[in-house]
């Protein structure tokens, strides 16, 4: 039996006490000795002289299990919390253990656990919504330094958020002119800090005094956090600096965030080395600093100089676009790969802590979802002119009241943008094609050729959507995985190459096209025996309104130059029995001018043309 006669001063006296206890302990191990001899049993007597023992001392015995009376529970709060308000009127700041994990288990930390409304609310910050940032620092697995680029609340609209872009080189100027030297260091005031290395000067708060003069007991070595940078590190009092009046009203430009509920997976406190340098990598090979990257996440509590996230994704602005694309999400990742674990009550406890300050909470739901709709331009289509004679290749046939015809002379500029297309997407992240909705533009694979090609789609039910092919003009029914992201520029940057014609003055016999004069007209798609597209020439009689493109339908009559012999196409079905005059529709006379095949290349320089659909060409049919 032990008994304590009131408390020592010190935890290490109260400790060697119990060494007094082994020389007359009995190992229950021994079979011989006495049930008694086994058995240790401590007393401790405690006064009003034992204040500061006190709380340690309850720690123990709840961590041994021990039933305590509720009084002495009543009073352990009670001194606790004279404690923590003793460290609030001395300025000391909230614990980071506290701040990481929602609680702190150490007996003797100095730093503070209550939460005060008057000194750890910031009206600098935003206190809900989404922020835009750039990461300063890697502190630790999930405790980062960032600066805020932008800011939108719970409704997605943009809040109004200052950049000082011109401080640091305000700040030189200003110290370059005047400087005053600092002799007495307070904890928590905000100096300049000179960096000799880049002759620069930094604003700084003093986080700790790390080193006292002997004789005048002065501050010799201090640490410091930088309110620009993010960065934390020892220095010389020697090399701080009385802060201009102008430069303490400027809030920090660099805040520390922390990553709500991620915890470490040995329930541990602290976070191992290979944890962040792990952390460092994977943000590293999310290029998250380069110039065109970005980070996003959505608040969940702020309280002075920080926020909590409940995620952070890095997106990186493509060069081909205007697109944003998820380089890394962080929470996703460490949770997948075991760096981290998910604790919900962490952030429930820093809750509970404001409650009990008054600190009045907003809410954090967004009140819409907040996600980039990336509204695609309007595409323009190409079209005929109806004052001149123009040459054409037919690149789709349904009927003679329905085909598609392409300027000829626009060829050699649609095979390059075709080419350029093709490299782009072996871009490494080219991004996914995202929602799949009908009159959305994207890119499809052509199932003959194996180049991607522009298309619209028409339909979409389930998972399998119907396309319009824009330059070729055939449609196409595909999974929605077949598609491909097109971007903004390739929509605009050439207009969509097919034109929807119909053939001026025909119609058929009954009230559909006979497969014959369907067959005839594909025909001339192709030279006989060749797979380039026969070129044409086409006048314009009339402009209607377009079915499938969101350009015109032209009523059109086309003529072949064969063998120097002009033979009006739409005037040979009719003259072979596969279509009939139509009422009100004169052909009339075709308008020819033979100088236009004097301006184009020759027929023989046409290059092999691969294209989404091809029929098998034959001898001219009229003859």
């Amino acid at each position: 039996m032990l008994i304590n006669y009131s408390l020592p001063d010190t935890w290490s006296e109260f400790i060697n006490r119990f060494r007094c206890m082994i020389e007359n302990y009995t190992s229950p191990l021994v079979s011989e000795a006495n049930v008694n001899w086994t058995r240790c049993t401590a007393y401790s007597f405690m006064d009003e002289t034992c204040v500061r023992q006190f709380p340690k001392v309850v720690q123990l015995m709840k961590r041994l299990g021990g039933k305590l009376p509720q009084e002495f529970l009543n009073y352990y709060e009670k001194t606790l919390e004279d404690v923590e308000a003793k460290k609030l009127a001395l300025g000391i700041s909230v614990c980071t253990k506290l701040k990481l994990f929602g609680k702190c288990e150490l007996s003797s930390c100095e730093m503070r656990h209550i939460l005060s409304k008057k000194v750890d609310y910031c009206s600098n910050l935003p206190k809900n919504g989404t922020i835009k940032f750039r990461v300063a620092q890697i502190y630790s697995v999930n405790s980062f330094g960032i600066k805020i680029l932008e800011v939108k609340d719970v409704d997605g609209n943009l809040c109004q958020w200052q950049l000082y872009d011109n401080l640091q080189e305000e700040l030189n100027d200003t110290l370059a002119k005047k400087k005053q030297c600092v002799f007495d260091v307070d904890v928590g005031a905000w100096y300049a800090y000179h960096a000799l290395k880049d002759n620069v000067y930094l604003r700084c708060s003093v986080l700790k005094i790390t080193h006292f003069e002997q004789i005048t007991k002065r501050a010799m070595t201090v640490s410091i956090h930088c309110l620009d940078t993010g960065a934390k590190f020892d220095v010389s009092s020697t090399f701080l600096y009385k802060l201009p009046p102008q430069f303490n009203n400027i809030p920090p430009q660099v805040i520390d965030v922390y990553l709500a509920n991620v915890v470490p997976t040995d329930s541990d406190d602290t976070w191992s080395h290979y944890c962040k340098s792990k952390v460092e990598s994977l943000l590293t090979d999310a290029n998250y600093d380069e110039d065109d990257a970005f980070l996003m996440g959505r608040i969940l509590l702020q309280l002075t100089n920080n926020l909590w996230l409940e995620n952070m994704i890095v997106y990186q602005t493509l060069e081909t676009s205007d697109l944003e694309v998820i380089k890394l999400n962080l929470r996703k990742v460490l949770l997948q790969q075991g760096i981290a674990n998910v604790n919900e009550n962490s952030l429930h406890l820093l809750y509970n802590l404001c409650k009990k300050s008054d600190i009045v909470l907003p809410s954090y739901a967004l009140n819409v979802e907040q996600k980039t709709i990336n509204r695609q331009p309007q595409p323009q289509w190409a079209h005929l002119d109806d004052s001149d004679c123009i040459q054409v290749f037919i690149s789709y046939v349904e009927s003679p009241s329905l085909f598609y015809l392409r300027i000829v002379r626009f060829y050699d500029v649609f095979e390059d943008f075709q080419e350029e297309i093709q490299k782009n997407l072996q871009k490494p992240f080219y991004p996914e094609v995202g929602e799949i909705f009908t009159n959305k533009c994207c890119l499809v694979k052509d199932a003959i050729g194996g180049d991607f090609a522009r298309c619209i789609v028409t339909e979409v039910k389930d998972e399998v959507v119907k396309v319009f092919l824009v330059d070729y003009g055939n449609c196409e029914t595909v999974m929605k995985s077949e598609l491909k992201h097109l971007p903004d520029k390739y929509i605009t940057k050439l207009p969509f190459q097919a034109i929807e014609c119909r053939l001026w003055g025909i119609e058929p016999d009954w009230d559909i096209w006979d497969i014959h004069a369907i067959e005839r007209l594909k025909d001339l798609m192709f030279e006989p025996n060749e797979s380039y597209f026969r070129i044409l020439h086409a006048n314009v009689y009339k402009k209607e309104e377009a079915a499938s493109t969101g350009g015109l339908k032209y009523a059109v009559v086309i003529a072949d130059d064969f063998n120097g012999n002009l033979l009006v196409i739409n005037q040979v079905l009719i003259d072979v029995g596969i279509a009939t005059t139509l009422h009100g529709e004169d052909i009339g006379e075709f308008s020819y001018r033979k100088q236009i095949l004097d301006e184009e290349e020759d027929n023989d320089s046409l290059p092999e043309i691969g294209i989404m659909i091809i029929f098998t060409a034959c001898s001219y049919f009229f003859f």
